[in-house]
């Protein structure tokens, strides 16, 4: 499934435009789009519910596909402009590869999971990841730990649970438990817009 789609129209890198606003600019914002060409970067979430990046980045500068997210953030709503521009920026920190590692560094945290609803909405997914109710205010750290304990024995294959999907399981417990343990969880996306 589609979540986010970002189209940036940019120069060609063989042609540069030479429709410029002050000669020092080598870059500028313009709502036409004749000449320029499209790339298009995508996030998805798959059926597992995981998420999965497909980035063109290949027909232009990466300086033109930074400065397409940033225009991109000014037509977001104001409340969600800040996480938008904190991913932008930590993604200029990246220098691996382009997968899910760079998603797990967008997130802003050292999430192995890059489950849509973890990214959504980190709380309420810790809960259900644990198996904390909702209507509890903030459970306790004790409580939050207790969870995690009986959960990590049920996913363990020593104890019965699946050889296939323990490792995940696994992972998806302790990011849970870290985010329910941290004071401020990081929320990247609007939880309705998925």
């Amino acid at each position: 499934m589609l979540l986010a789609e970002l189209q940036v129209f940019h120069s060609r890198p063989i042609a540069p435009t030479r429709r410029l606003a002050q000669p020092r600019l080598r870059h500028r914002f313009q709502e036409d789009r004749i000449g320029l060409t499209r790339s298009s970067h995508r996030l998805f979430r798959n059926d597992q519910g995981m998420l999965r990046a497909n980035f063109n980045a290949e027909k232009g500068a990466p300086a033109q596909h930074v400065l397409g997210a940033i225009y991109a953030a000014q037509e977001f709503p104001a409340n969600l402009r800040g996480p938008v521009l904190s991913a932008v920026r930590r993604g200029l920190e990246w220098s691996g590869d382009i997968g899910p590692g760079l998603l797990a560094h967008l997130s802003g945290r050292s999430a192995r999971s890059l489950h849509a609803d973890a990214v959504a909405d980190p709380i309420g997914w810790a809960r259900g990841v644990l198996g904390i109710s909702s209507l509890e205010q903030r459970p306790e750290k004790v409580r939050i730990r207790r969870q995690f304990r009986e959960a990590l024995l049920d996913a363990h294959p020593d104890r019965g649970g699946n050889d296939g999907d323990a490792a995940q399981r696994i992972a998806d417990l302790s990011e849970a438990r870290q985010i329910l343990l941290s004071s401020e969880p990081i929320c990247l996306m609007n939880p309705s817009a998925l």
